[in-house]
């Protein structure tokens, strides 16, 4: 894997925008991890995204380059094991029809003692790669930064990006850490309906994981 600057810019912007007076109502939308429209005044612990982990790996583009370097056969693995999440997830859509753009936020793991902030990161890129491979639109913006999920798998989006970018969709994921492995979660929520519109989960193997922590 090749370093790129669309990780630096996904820290800068959550540098930017890491405080939890970004998360206020007049200029953001926000919603739970299972779709409903939530009030964006009452989130306070926005700032506790993974940030601080991911300002440690990747503080330079010399830190960044030692975590791209992690097996090829780990992510092959972890791409293979996204690619059948993606293509199930988009059998789950059923009737739905995805005719605007999907914003993928960064996967979150529901235990704020582990660091998956890496982890989180590919999968949020293979699911963008997955889901345009099946077909389905996804925003530019995605994994951004713009979009901000707390660890408790709640979103907001800045109002002028969600209506600039017509994102209809977004994807958002969560991690549980399990003995075997890390137990992925994903849901796609409708931002016109606030519903979860499909979801799927799978057991990752340790072997796979393991070299993205």
């Amino acid at each position: 894997m090749k370093f790129r600057s669309s990780h630096i810019a996904i820290l800068a912007s959550m540098q930017l925008a890491g405080c939890s007076s970004f998360f206020v109502s007049d200029s953001n939308i926000c919603f739970s991890d299972i779709g409903k429209a939530l009030d964006c005044s009452e989130f306070t612990n926005y700032s506790n995204l993974s940030t601080s982990s991911l300002e440690k790996e990747f503080d330079d583009e010399t830190q960044y380059l030692k975590v791209a370097s992690k097996s090829n056969i780990n992510s092959q693995l972890l791409s293979e094991y996204i690619e059948k999440l993606t293509i199930d997830l988009k059998h789950s859509l059923g009737e739905e029809t995805v005719s605007s753009p999907i914003a993928v936020t960064t996967f979150v793991n529901l235990d704020p003692t582990v660091d998956s902030s890496i982890l989180g990161i590919h999968l949020s890129e293979y699911f963008t790669n997955e889901l345009k491979n099946v077909g389905l639109p996804v925003s530019d913006y995605t994994g951004s930064g713009f979009i901000k999920v707390n660890t408790s798998g709640a979103f907001a989006i800045p109002k002028r990006v969600e209506q600039k970018h017509e994102i209809g969709y977004v994807l958002t994921g969560s991690l549980i850490q399990d003995p075997r492995g890390t137990m992925v979660n994903v849901r796609v929520i409708s931002l016109q309906t606030n519903s979860v519109v499909a979801s799927n989960s799978k057991l990752i193997p340790s072997m796979v994981t393991s070299g993205f922590h």
